[in-house]
C-alpha cells in the first residue's frame, strides 16, 4: 500500500525483513519515472556518534519533548 501512495517521484523505505516466503509484488512502471524502493539498514546510525549529538541538541534545547 505504501508504494502504491508513493508520489511518482517519491521513495518508499522498507524497515525491516520480509519472510523469503512472501515476496512482494510490485507495478515497475512507476520505477522508470523516478519512483524509488529502497530497504534501511538500522536508520544508518552510528550510535557513539549520534547518541551524544543528541544529547548535546537536546540539552541545547533543540529538540522538543
Amino acid at each position: 500500500m505504501a508504494y502504491n501512495l508513493t508520489s511518482n517521484t517519491g521513495k518508499t523505505i522498507l524497515a525491516g525483513v520480509l519472510h523469503h516466503e512472501m515476496p512482494i509484488k510490485i507495478d515497475s512502471f512507476p520505477l522508470h519515472f523516478g519512483r524509488q524502493i529502497i530497504g534501511s539498514h538500522g536508520g544508518d546510525t552510528q550510535p557513539d556518534v549520534d547518541i551524544p549529538r543528541y544529547i548535546k541538541l537536546y540539552q541545547q534545547g533543540k529538540l522538543k519533548r
